[in-house]
């Protein structure tokens, strides 16, 4: 049955106050639907009585809280209106008010992405070759890789996808990190310094949510295994059978034979959220 106009969102609203944050969304027809995120975002809202004498950091950490919700609503949005009417939604939003909002933003429909749909986008694979490295795409990425022949490869993926430049984070324990956005997914390069003092590839780390991944889907391959896409069980029982030898730690598994770590969300969790590699310790 056909969606009735009157019930298809039309604006969504997004508020910090003393509360925590909230949203709500609007149809074409006024109802609207309130939703208090709480516990969820990663700040409150400072008390009515400390407005005025709010920390220097505390407008850049409320804008930031207020665009990570700003991307979780959005991706919220467009799966909910492709469950209710089959079409994907986009988020327009403005500001009433600086970075920290409030946010307002109008929704607008569009047919489906064709990914949604299995075997009409090819999915984005990352192989990887324990001892050696990652074929990234196509595109060869040993550990022996230059740093700036690494951030390169990532600098072309997100060109070729359309996507935000690599984007640099601390990760303690590593020269260097870069991360492009793959569907939903996170491609991420780590880079180590050497005893020479030369930067390069450390780990190769391939990450996405549960459910639909985007489009592309990113996917971690190992020796035909769909390290993200098969059960964790399956994954286990499949390594096993080529050789390796996985030991289960609830959170994650380790293989260190050929220095690879899949990574748990919750140690229920049906499925792995993401895999790294890196090169085997020395014996």
């Amino acid at each position: 049955m056909a969606a009735r106009p009157d019930h298809l969102p039309a604006r969504v609203v997004l508020r910090g106050g003393p509360d925590g944050w909230q949203y709500t969304i609007i149809n074409r027809s006024g109802a609207e639907e309130h939703v208090d995120l709480g516990a969820m975002a990663a700040s409150r809202w400072p008390p009515a009585t400390r407005r005025g004498h709010d920390p220097e950091w505390w407008d850049a950490s409320a804008g930031q809280v207020a665009a990570d919700l700003r991307e979780y609503l959005g991706l919220l949005l467009t799966d909910r209106c492709f469950d209710t009417f089959q079409m994907d939604a986009a988020v327009d939003w403005r500001s009433a008010g600086g970075d920290a909002g409030p946010w307002e933003g109008t929704i607008t429909l569009a047919p489906p992405d064709p990914g949604r749909f299995p075997g009409h986008v090819p999915p984005f694979v990352v192989r990887l070759l324990p001892g050696q490295g990652a074929d990234i795409d196509g595109t060869d990425l040993p550990f022996a890789t230059p740093a700036m022949r690494a951030w390169s490869v990532l600098t072309d993926v997100a060109h070729r996808l359309g996507g935000e430049p690599p984007h640099a984070s601390f990760m303690c324990g590593w020269a260097d990190q870069r991360s492009v956005r793959i569907g939903r997914g996170q491609l991420s390069i780590c880079t180590r310094r050497l005893d020479d003092g030369t930067e390069r590839v450390g780990q190769i780390y391939a990450g996405r949510p549960p459910k639909w991944g985007g489009s592309p889907t990113l996917r971690a391959d190992l020796d035909g295994i769909d390290l993200l896409g098969e059960t964790a069980g399956d994954v286990l029982w499949l390594l096993g059978e080529v050789g390796l030898d996985p030991i289960d730690r609830a959170a994650a598994v380790h293989v260190p034979d050929a220095g690879l770590l899949l990574y748990r969300e919750a140690p229920a969790d049906d499925r792995f959220g993401a895999v790294a590699i890196e090169p085997p310790a020395r014996g």
